[in-house]
């Protein structure tokens, strides 16, 4: 298995905070096997992420949604079975799951296909074509979780311990973030960036607890705000927060992933909800405060010592292992909108003081 003839294929497609979060399986891989081809089959959507990445040997790039349109549905589905059939892999792994995963493995050749077992695959047809299934803890960690099957396969009980990723720039995105690391409010003591949006609005605290939060924040410290925003309403709320805290923070927008992860590990911290960003600040150094509602904390938190959380409490009594079944019709939000400000503070409270002692 050590030789460079031996190849394995990833398939993982979507959603990019899943595909983040399974980049230290890679890690792990290519620790074990370093002369082997390792390639990873993506919705083209979440590709630059894993060639900035350098990690895959080869990126098999999909387009699930041009499948279903009616124009070029057929070109390009012929064009992606020819790249899944181009080469025959001893190992599949299929970490995602699902139907669109069950596709591809079925489509792609391999001496024996791998996948989770009936506890975590999302949908059943996914059993149908994999050989071998993995059995995992119901409620392992979700970074973890991906770790653990391909673990488990080779018969390892080591601790295996993933290492910060630096992803690769494009010239363009060199010049941009060194312009802005020279901004003059990042020179405070403490920087902070803040990622308080989700896809999933359910999964976002209201506007004034987070300026309550914040508030506390640059009393208690000499300390730039970094607000990141991707769409026009998400640009709104930062411009909101940056006439809130107008000495003590700037707003950043158009950030590719690479260099946005790149931007985060120039950070003292990243004070985010549920999403990408969470994943993300996972693959560098820096320590990151997570507020949690829909989702459990101890399910999606990163791991580490350096990574804190507060969970929000549902006031009708739903209880899950993973995410709330209602999270995306809850009328509410209220286990995420109702969080005290006094909570966060105290639970904030103790993740800064660890920032401090590190910048000391």
């Amino acid at each position: 298995m050590q030789s460079s003839s031996f190849s394995i294929l990833l398939v993982k497609t979507s959603s990019i905070g899943d595909v983040i979060q399974t980049l230290p399986t890679l890690q792990y891989l290519r620790a074990r096997f370093p002369e082997a081809t390792i390639d990873w089959v993506v919705e083209e959507s979440n590709a630059s992420l894993l060639l900035a990445s350098s990690l895959p040997s080869r990126i098999i790039v999909i387009d699930t949604k041009a499948w279903r349109s009616s124009l070029g549905a057929w070109k390009n589905f012929l064009s992606t079975l020819r790249n899944l059939r181009s080469k025959k892999y001893d190992l599949l792994f299929d970490l995602q799951g699902n139907i669109k995963s069950a596709c591809v493995t079925f489509l792609a050749r391999a001496k024996e296909k791998i996948g989770f077992d009936s506890t975590h695959v999302q949908e059943r047809i996914n059993l149908l074509v994999t050989t071998k299934k993995i059995s995992l803890a119901k409620t392992v960690n979700a970074q973890m979780k991906y770790l653990q099957l391909i673990q488990h396969y080779f018969s390892d009980n080591a601790v295996f311990f993933p290492q910060p990723i630096s992803m690769n720039l494009t010239f363009l995105e060199k010049s941009r973030l060194e312009d802005l690391l020279a901004n003059r409010s990042l020179k405070e003591p403490m920087r902070l960036m803040i990622a308080a949006h989700s896809r999933w609005p359910n999964k976002e605290i209201q506007v004034e607890t987070l300026c309550s939060l914040l508030t506390h924040i640059s009393i208690q410290y000499s300390v730039c705000f970094v607000f990141v925003y991707h769409t026009k309403s998400e640009k709104q709320q930062a411009d909101y927060m940056v006439q809130r805290f107008k000495s003590q923070s700037l707003c950043i927008g158009e950030l590719s992933l690479p260099l946005w992860q790149n931007l985060m590990s120039k950070m003292d911290g990243v004070i985010c909800v549920d999403s990408a960003a969470l994943h993300l600040c996972a693959t560098t150094d820096t320590p990151s405060f997570s507020i949690f509602g829909p989702s459990l904390a101890d399910r999606y938190r990163p791991i580490g010592q350096q990574h804190f959380s507060v969970q929000g409490t549902c006031p009708y009594g739903m209880q899950f292992w993973s995410r709330c079944p209602l999270l995306r019709k809850c009328a509410t939000g209220a286990c995420v909108k109702n969080l005290d400000s006094s909570h966060l503070v105290n639970a904030c409270s103790e993740w800064l003081a660890t920032i401090k002692s590190r910048l000391q």
